[in-house]
């Protein structure tokens, strides 16, 4: 297994335990010019929306089989598209308290039943604002607006990161995670695709694209 590989492989069982998982450059230079590009075009043509859903390259890449040989697995067979969100960011603009991403009940821990694929174009750093993640927080079942009194202070254990374009990071949805602000006023796009089980709701949700084919098609 080559250094890249290694750094793309899935422990699913580190991947539960901690909650995310770093793939650096996983997307190629220029797929991720093609995304930020996109990202920068919407801003002007849709201000107000932050769904890609039908937008080509983002479309496209919900189905892609890198893509859908995690979301095998981490969840299965019966996993469903639930969103394509994205925007445009700079690294001054208004930060994000810590918070995390999951509606339902969660009976079991030790299972994931709902992640988020965090795409960053055009890298992270502490110019245009960094992701700050607290591993093993999505053990806690809390509300997703519990975490959001804590602001965007330091909290122990937490874990900053930071990295090139092409930048993947893959969570639990019920990860706690904030953004904090940049020093400068460099772009941030930044866009993601979360895959559910069938049982676990969102409110925002408007339409469910059943993938389960292309697991399917995968596996052979």
């Amino acid at each position: 297994m080559s250094g890249e590989e290694e750094s793309h492989h899935i422990d699913t069982k580190k991947f539960f335990d901690s909650g995310y998982k770093i793939l650096p450059k996983f997307f190629s230079r220029e797929e991720s010019e093609l995304f930020a590009t996109e990202l920068i075009s919407l801003v002007k043509t849709r201000p107000l929306s932050k769904s890609l859903a039908g937008v080509g390259a983002f479309e496209s890449l919900a189905t892609d089989r890198r893509i859908m040989k995690i979301v095998q697995e981490l969840i299965g067979f019966q996993a469903e598209l639930h969103h394509i969100n994205g925007r445009l960011l700079a690294g001054d603009s208004p930060v994000k308290p810590w918070h995390h991403d999951f509606d339902g009940n969660r009976s079991d821990t030790t299972l994931c039943e709902m992640i988020h694929f965090m795409v960053y174009p055009r890298g992270l750093s502490s110019e245009n604002g960094p992701l700050v993640v607290l591993p093993g927080s999505h053990k806690s079942k809390v509300s997703r607006a519990f975490p959001t009194c804590q602001g965007t202070d330091q909290l122990e254990g937490e874990h900053i990161i930071l990295g090139e374009p092409g930048l993947l990071v893959l969570i639990d949805s019920a990860l706690w995670h904030c953004r904090r602000a940049g020093r400068g006023r460099t772009m941030r796009p930044y866009f993601n695709l979360s895959y559910c089980l069938p049982n676990a709701e969102r409110p925002e949700r408007n339409r469910w694209l059943t993938v389960a084919c292309d697991l399917l098609e995968i596996s052979k």
